[in-house]
């Protein structure tokens, strides 16, 4: 859990370092806003990794868990989208001026929710089978990959390089949580 907690904040302590708190400000409001759709996932999470643990049918925890990936992507695809096309002017009204550019991340931003909406499913899953050590390698990934991007990406990109920083950390470990997952289908 601490990697996962480090994958996903890291990235502050980079854009206060390289560009100052007014851009982290700016930063973490995007972040706090998009990671708010998670709440549909971590909900469903919570719901599957019971269901799992209280029945003992492999084959129902399989259908369960893909039917929840398939409801927590197209559910957070949307919430995405909603918060993608709110306009500019709503983020200046409710923070002030200087978050104009906030909309602009959204986009960035929604890459690493959809990444997340499928490995979040397939995460409480594997931690109801106890599997811990898949979740540390696709948090570790997630982590170090996102360091790399942010190394390259927040000098010459800023708060867009820190935003696809966070999305690449994230599908990095989609990735690994994708092939842990496929490697128990065919088992």
């Amino acid at each position: 859990q601490a990697l996962q907690f480090l994958n996903y904040r890291i990235n502050f302590f980079i854009v206060a370092a390289y560009m100052g708190e007014a851009s982290l400000g700016i930063y973490n409001n995007a972040v706090i806003i998009s990671e708010s759709i998670w709440m549909l996932g971590h909900s469903m999470g919570q719901m599957q990794h019971m269901k799992i643990l209280n029945t003992a049918d492999e084959n129902s925890h399989i259908k369960l868990t893909n039917s929840f990936i398939v409801i927590n992507f197209v559910g957070s695809v949307i919430l995405m989208i909603t918060v993608v096309c709110i306009p500019a002017a709503f983020w200046e009204w409710l923070f002030s001026k200087d978050f104009t550019g906030m909309k602009s991340l959204f986009t960035f931003l929604a890459p690493g929710v959809i990444f997340f909406s499928v490995s979040n499913i397939i995460n409480h899953f594997l931690h109801a089978k106890n599997n811990f050590k898949a979740i540390f390698a696709a948090n570790f990934s997630g982590l170090v990959t996102g360091l790399l991007i942010a190394v390259f990406a927040i000098p010459g990109l800023g708060l867009q390089g820190a935003c696809l920083s966070w999305s690449g950390g994230l599908a990095a470990s989609m990735l690994v949580y994708l092939f842990t997952y496929k490697s128990y289908l065919k088992k």
